[in-house]
């Protein structure tokens, strides 16, 4: 056995900053394409920016 278990595995560092200007400018991007009146989804918003969609949730609450 190597000696590492479960609660020795950390989750990769995220960079914040660079995570939320991705989300921000993904949000434009939608928003130029389609429209402000057909109004955003969260989970496209993730998905344009290549990021979880947890993180939406997780720096700009619901």
């Amino acid at each position: 056995m190597s000696g590492k278990d479960a609660t020795d595995t950390k989750r990769p560092a995220v960079d914040r900053g660079a995570s939320e200007a991705a989300l921000e400018a993904a949000a434009l991007r939608l928003l130029r394409r389609h429209g402000v009146l057909a109004g955003l989804n969260l989970r496209e918003v993730a998905d344009e920016a290549g990021v979880n969609r947890g993180l939406v949730y997780h720096y700009f609450g619901s």
